[in-house]
């Protein structure tokens, strides 16, 4: 006599529908790639992939974090005949001028390293369409609530840990002298501070994982997520380890639609909340 099978719950339908579908179609692209004859070859791109990550993120580490950078925000500014010293002059006193312009370069050294670099080793070295590397909207658009859920959950932690010292020294990372308006440096490197945010998703979530799915499948996730939890180092203990969580969580979501750029407004979301709690 045959056991009626029970239908499978409806939550344990969606989960894989949402989770071990895309998994499955990316487990099923990397087997396409590994079988064909190009396989056996010495995979280029992964390659590049790699060298450059290493590479790039040791210059971010000496060159834009340790070192001073100061001068690409005067070379840009040079480019519309705007000196920021002299436009800094009467704009509080020096020393918080010298963080301001000091935290801007640090946003434009960001853009260079996570974005203008790697889109070159793209199109000229590798000769891959950028649309391969996670700058499409269109799935994203229709998974837009599972971001609006993670903020949600993000934010409650955010707001538990905002009373720590750690966190109140730390955060934001440009703080206005007392009686200091907001405008203009306080908003302006708030928007330099979201525009590195896309660069950091570009280059994580786009450039390193889309760049070794084909060769690593699922397992670009985890690639992914180790230097990305290591630029978290030297900040709070707390988000480091999210770091890890959220390196798994958006690299599956970026391999799912294909997209940055809800991880960029995730991402952006939550440094503007983190801020605003600190401030």
């Amino acid at each position: 006599m045959h056991k009626v099978r029970k239908p499978r719950s409806s939550i344990r339908q969606h989960l894989e529908t949402f989770v071990l579908e895309p998994l499955q179609q990316i487990n099923n692209q990397q087997q396409v790639f590994l079988d064909a004859d190009r396989a056996r070859l010495i995979d280029r791109d992964v390659v590049v992939v790699f060298v450059a990550t290493a590479f790039l993120l040791t210059l971010q580490n000496y060159f834009v974090i340790r070192g001073n950078p100061s001068f690409l925000l005067t070379g840009l500014a040079s480019l519309v005949a705007i000196d920021p010293t002299d436009w800094l002059q009467n704009a509080g006193d020096a020393a918080q001028n010298r963080r301001f312009v000091r935290l801007l370069s640090w946003s434009i050294g960001n853009l260079f390293i996570y974005v203008v670099i790697p889109i070159a080793l793209i199109r000229f070295v590798m000769r891959r369409k950028l649309r391969d590397f996670g700058i499409s909207w269109s799935r994203a658009l229709a998974n837009w609530w599972i971001y609006l859920l993670m903020y949600m959950a993000v934010a409650i932690a955010v707001v538990i840990v905002s009373k720590h010292e750690s966190f109140l020294n730390t955060y934001p990372f440009y703080r206005p002298a007392p009686n200091e308006p907001l405008w203009p440096k306080f908003v302006i490197w708030e928007f330099a501070y979201a525009l590195q945010f896309v660069c950091l998703e570009f280059f994580f979530r786009g450039f390193l994982l889309h760049g070794v799915k084909r060769r690593c499948g699922i397992y670009s996730i985890f690639i992914m997520t180790v230097p990305y939890c290591m630029i978290h180092f030297g900040k709070p203990m707390p988000e480091t380890v999210g770091a890890v969580v959220a390196g798994i969580v958006l690299g599956f979501m970026s391999l799912k639609t294909n997209s940055i750029w809800f991880g960029a407004l995730l991402h952006i979301a939550v440094a503007w909340t983190m801020d605003a709690l600190a401030i």
